[in-house]
């Protein structure tokens, strides 16, 4: 049997077409996979980072090994190339080793990370169910920022969604956005120095931050505006990967501890080691839930800002997202 490739053009068309039912059928898929990695860390081993003897190209191997899923996936980067992180995601046959396909890793990996983000949003969506124009505002407008916005579209595909894209240099191409998600009856681009960002933020029901900044962008004060009809807002952060990276405050994070609430993680060991907002409001492991024990958790994520309710979600990635939807994927295309 020939073993099967699929590349990202392949990738984004199944994902732009697919409808709410068959978004919420991977995120149960997904969160399965990281019950298992909640249970067992140990099926993902820790990474490889290592770079090409004339230190052009650097590469992470990320391997998954687990009796249901097994994989490697890997990212290699050049700042030459123009390409940013590219790579691929292998499936392995638990019980042989051998190979049963490829995957290209660029859409994804950002496709996985936007339907991790809205496990907990699913979550609280009854909150939402009295809004009839749903405000979702995004901080980027690259990759992340297109399927994060557009899976939360069709997600809610029975409102109508208002969409902000906070960009600091080129704006997000709407156009697929606009195309596949019908509900979706505005798109306001603002340059994230525009004085209007606050209040944008302070009348959303959902905020993304998908950008690697060191400065944050998503501050506790802007949601502590009471607005008519916002009594609820859904934070979800994907932006920041290393300790020197903060997408919101000390303040925000702060008010998880002060009120005794739980912040939504893929993995606490992760998000500890490698969100700059945590380790600089110095979390502790008590005030985070992992997605894979989500269900099993009765513990309130919600935190009163001024007037209204605030659930906030950060994930750093966990190669297990990749392996499950990899393998689902070779199995559905």
């Amino acid at each position: 049997m020939s073993v099967r490739f699929l590349n990202n053009a392949e990738v984004k068309k199944h994902f732009l077409k697919l409808q709410s039912s068959a978004l919420v059928s991977h995120i149960e898929a997904l969160k399965q996979g990281l019950a298992k990695y909640s249970k067992n860390p140990a099926v993902v081993p820790p990474r490889t980072q290592v770079a090409t003897p004339n230190g052009a190209t650097g590469f992470l191997f990320m391997p998954v090994a687990d009796n249901d899923y097994c994989g490697i996936k890997s990212l290699g980067y050049n700042p030459s190339s123009g390409l940013g992180f590219v790579g691929c995601i292998n499936i392995l046959s638990p019980e042989s080793g051998a190979l049963e396909g490829m995957v290209d890793a660029k859409e994804l990996t950002g496709i996985r990370t936007a339907l991790c983000t809205n496990i907990g949003l699913l979550q609280n969506m009854e909150r939402l169910k009295d809004t009839e124009l749903l405000k979702v505002t995004v901080f980027g407008a690259g990759l992340q920022a297109f399927w994060h916005v557009l899976v939360c579209a069709k997600l809610f595909h029975k409102k109508q969604v208002s969409i902000n894209v906070i960009y600091r240099n080129n704006k997000l191409n709407d156009s697929l956005l606009t195309e596949w998600c019908p509900n979706v009856v505005e798109v306001n681009q603002v340059k994230s120095d525009d004085e209007n960002v606050a209040e944008l933020c302070s009348h959303s029901n959902v905020v993304y931050g998908t950008i690697p900044s060191t400065t944050p962008g998503i501050l506790a004060e802007y949601f502590e505006k009471q607005v008519p009809g916002v009594d609820f807002t859904y934070v979800g952060l994907i932006g920041s990967y290393q300790p020197q990276m903060h997408e919101c405050d000390d303040r925000l994070i702060s008010l998880f501890k002060t009120q005794d609430r739980k912040i939504i993680v893929d993995s606490k060991e992760h998000v500890l080691a490698e969100a700059g907002e945590l380790i600089d409001s110095h979390a502790a492991k008590s005030q985070l839930v992992e997605i894979g024990t989500l269900e099993e958790n009765s513990e309130s994520l919600d935190v009163t800002v001024g007037s209204r309710k605030l659930v906030l979600s950060k994930l750093v990635g966990l190669a297990i997202m990749d392996i499950v939807m990899a393998k689902r994927l070779l199995e559905e295309i």
